[in-house]
């Protein structure tokens, strides 16, 4: 079990970085220390198989990988991020319900979202 992670510049839309770790937290201080300027966990998802995940996630997004584990911020990523179930990001998580895709907002129920 673990993570697969979108890490970011903060005030920044990209590049995103897609990586896998078993603690995002610890991930990101990791990378802080030899990054120019301040990084955000823009999003992350629990997974029982976070190598293989993260290999899809780098294959589709192989043309517009940039370097290393970085890829280009597109409208496409940030969808497809923002849309998996499961999503957990610092506003909250998107989940599926028997009414359609609604974001959990800690004590907050959002309104459906409809991809």
């Amino acid at each position: 079990m673990g993570y697969v992670y979108f890490i970011k510049p903060l005030h920044r839309h990209g590049p995103i970085k897609i990586g896998k770790a078993k603690n995002v937290e610890a991930r990101l201080s990791g990378l802080q220390t030899s990054h120019y300027e301040p990084l955000e966990v823009f999003a992350a998802f629990e997974s029982n198989e976070p190598l293989a995940d993260e290999a899809r996630w780098h294959a589709r997004y192989r043309s517009d990988h940039v370097r290393g584990e970085w890829f280009a911020a597109s409208g496409k990523l940030y969808w497809d991020i923002l849309s998996r179930e499961g999503i957990h990001t610092p506003l909250g998580r998107l989940r599926k319900t028997p009414s359609g895709w609604r974001w959990s907002l800690r004590d907050f129920e959002g309104p459906p979202v409809h991809p």
